[in-house]
This record gives structure tokens, C-alpha cells and sequence, in this order.
């Protein structure tokens, strides 16, 4: 054995020593750690110490789920709550950390479980940080902004809201239904894309949103961002209730098939125009519009264009509709 080794074994610093070459940042990685890493991420929003120990506690969580190690139900919800809190309460947080936590807090939601977790989110405050990051008044395209926080924040809105109170659907109805009432094209947008995103959705939707959405759609025609959007809830809406409304859906089948025939622009009759424009651009930035595409609301998924995403979502809805399915 080297001289070296021999010293080092003698005095106990051997393991020290190696360990000193592993990478971290001193919270080890086995099961018995996971108290002192939930401990340092609570701590440290508690503390409001958000770029010391809270970021260093989530660093060792997402190295802890990498080695696929189970997670209770009871701890899940604690870090969830934690972290989430810290995500839609802190405007001045940085917009890395905002990214970083918002990462977490998906990976914590999407765990397979066939338990929902015991906790209430409150839709308000994570409203309030998209409206600052998508429609904000300082909004402009100098502000330095963090890549994909936007998307990350819409898919912490898609995961969360099944965690939304059940009396949530209706204050956010309640809350943007104004935005229709203002003959205004950014107004009625903003209005639609937050909607369409924050509601939950469920077999225990009232059908009555439903109709109202149907009625909504007639307003603006042969616009892809305002059909993508619509298209997304009512195919969400009918995958989760064509069971237990049937004769509901079979009454509005006309009126999708119509709007299904507009969106994958088929030639019926002896029209040739096309309703969309050629590119897949979205309206600009004026005038209260995101900084965004209006489509940053809908994950389209890697490699799929709006136009493919509205293809795919009308194939969706026609097969939920299909008897015997119900619809």
C-alpha cells in the first residue's frame, strides 16, 4: 500500500478523501438523506434564503429522484406545497430559481401514484406570474428573461391545476369572463388562453362551460391560435365526460364537425380557398398580446407545428365522439 494510503487510513481521512473527489455539495444522495433534504429546502424557504440552501436542497432532491429512489406521499406534498408557494408568492425571485423550482415541482406532480396528493393549490398567485412574465407592462424585448421559463411555467399550470380547490373552475370563470365582455381582440385572447389553461378538468365539470365555450368559439373565425385553444379544452372536456353526458355531446356533434372540417381546411365543394395563413405565425407582440406566440399556451410537443398540433387535437376529439365510446 502507498505510504500515503497507509497514513490517511491510519488517522481515518481515507474515506474523507475520496469523498472529497465525488461531485456535490455536501447532502449525500442515499434514502436515509431524505429528512435533511427536505429539511434544508423548508429552512430555506422559511428563511427566504432562496439561493443558498433552498437551491442547494433541490439540487439534492433532483439528484435523489435521478437515482429513482421512492419519495412518501406525506413528503411529496410537504415539498410540493414548499416549493410552490415559493414559485407563484415571490414576484422578486430570480427568474432562474423561478425555472428551477418550477422544474421540480413538475417532475414531484408528474410521480406515478395511484394516490392524489393531499394537498389544495391556490390558482391565484400563479395566475398573477403569468400575467406579470406573458402580458406585463415592462414587458419589452430588451428584458433579459431565462430561457423556457415560460414554458416551464405553463406546464407547472397544467399539472397543477388538478390540484386547484373544487370551487376554483368557477372564480376563474368568474374572474376572466370580463375579458369577453370587452369587444377587443388582445382582451378576448388574454382572456381565452389563461382560461383555457388554468381550468381543471374532470368528470365533475359543470356541462354548462362546456356550452359556453361552444358559443364563444363563433366569435373569431379563421384564426389558428384562437381555434387551437378552444380545440384543446372541448377535446379535454369530452375525453373526460363523453361517458357521462352522452346525449349532451351528440346534440354538439354538428357543430363540431363544422368547426373540425374549418381547422383541417378540406376541400368540400367547389371552394379552393384556405381560411388559415400560409406561415404559422401568431399576432404580435402589441397592443396587450403576449411576448409569446399565442401557442406558448398549448404544449405543442418537439417537432409539431400548430398546424399538425390542430390535426392531431381534431383526430382526438372525433375519437372521443365515436360510439360506443358515448359520444
Amino acid at each position: 500500500m502507498d505510504p500515503m494510503d497507509e497514513d490517511m487510513k491510519g488517522d481515518g481521512r481515507l474515506a474523507k478523501a475520496a469523498n472529497d473527489w465525488l461531485p456535490g455539495d455536501g447532502i449525500c444522495d442515499g434514502v436515509e438523506y431524505l429528512p435533511e433534504i427536505v429539511r434544508g429546502i423548508v429552512e430555506g424557504a422559511a428563511q427566504q434564503d432562496f439561493h443558498r440552501r433552498m437551491r442547494k436542497g433541490v439540487r439534492a432532491l433532483r439528484r435523489y429522484m435521478d437515482l429513482k429512489h421512492h419519495i412518501p406521499l406525506a413528503t411529496r406534498a410537504v415539498l410540493v406545497s414548499t416549493i410552490y408557494k415559493v414559485v407563484s408568492e415571490e414576484l422578486s425571485l430570480d427568474q432562474y430559481l423561478q425555472k428551477t423550482f418550477a422544474q421540480m415541482i413538475i417532475r414531484l406532480l408528474k410521480r406515478k401514484s395511484a394516490e392524489r396528493l393531499p394537498i389544495v393549490l391556490d390558482w391565484r398567485p400563479l395566475w398573477k406570474v403569468l400575467d406579470v412574465l406573458f402580458f406585463g407592462k415592462a414587458r419589452i424585448p430588451q428584458t433579459p428573461l431565462c430561457p423556457y421559463l415560460g414554458h416551464y411555467l405553463v406546464c407547472l399550470a397544467r399539472q397543477a391545476r388538478r390540484y386547484f380547490s373544487d370551487s376554483a373552475n368557477k372564480e376563474i370563470q368568474d374572474e376572466f369572463r370580463p375579458y369577453f365582455a370587452v369587444l377587443h381582440a388582445a382582451s378576448m385572447l388574454k382572456g381565452q388562453v389563461l382560461l383555457t389553461l388554468l381550468l381543471r378538468r374532470g368528470p365533475d365539470v359543470d356541462f354548462s362551460l362546456v356550452h359556453e365555450v361552444m358559443a364563444l368559439w363563433d366569435w373569431l373565425v379563421s384564426y389558428a391560435d384562437w381555434d387551437i385553444h378552444w380545440l384543446v379544452l372541448i377535446s379535454s372536456f369530452c375525453r373526460h365526460t363523453y361517458l357521462t353526458h352522452p346525449d349532451e355531446w351528440a346534440k354538439l356533434i354538428p357543430t363540431l364537425f363544422s368547426h373540425v372540417l374549418a381547422i383541417t381546411d378540406l376541400p368540400v365543394g367547389p371552394s379552393k380557398m384556405h381560411i388559415y395563413q400560409s406561415d404559422d405565425g401568431s399576432i404580435s407582440s402589441a397592443e396587450g398580446s403576449p411576448f409569446f406566440s399565442l401557442a406558448s399556451f398549448v404544449i405543442i410537443g418537439a417537432g409539431r407545428t400548430k398546424v399538425l398540433q390542430l390535426h392531431h387535437k381534431s383526430a382526438k376529439l372525433l375519437v372521443y365522439l365515436l360510439r360506443p365510446g358515448g359520444g
